[in-house]
């Protein structure tokens, strides 16, 4: 393995990393309020909005490491580079449905939490 693949690796599980500490977070205090709609009255439209926005830096910054991943590996393997591109693009597909579903999870949970559904 090259430098810069082992660099992306390591930028990459770093990024996998940190969101999983960012879930683990998010549960604690979830266990801390023990219902969805107390955990709901935390958030307002400001923090909505920073939902948002964090979704979409996550996907942009997902995007960019595998994308960079892709590069690194086919610079090390030029005869896979055509699936290897294939495969990024695939990931990056379903990077944008995961991290777009969480925020506009949020969003619809605090609509209905607002509308009296809970």
């Amino acid at each position: 393995m090259k430098n810069a693949f082992r660099r992306v690796l390591i930028a990459l599980f770093l990024f996998v990393l940190s969101l999983v500490v960012i879930l683990i977070f998010i549960i604690i205090n979830w266990v801390e309020f023990e219902s969805i709609p107390d955990l709901l009255m935390m958030v307002d439209f400001t923090g909505i909005l920073l939902s948002t926005l964090a979704v979409s830096i996550l996907i942009l910054v997902s995007i960019g490491l595998v994308f960079w991943l892709a590069r690194t590996w086919s610079a090390e393997q030029p005869e896979l580079g055509d699936k290897i591109i294939q495969l990024a693009t695939i990931t990056n597909v379903v990077l944008i449905f995961v991290f777009g579903g969480m925020g506009v999870g949020l969003i619809i949970l605090r609509t209905l939490w607002t509308i009296g559904y809970f």
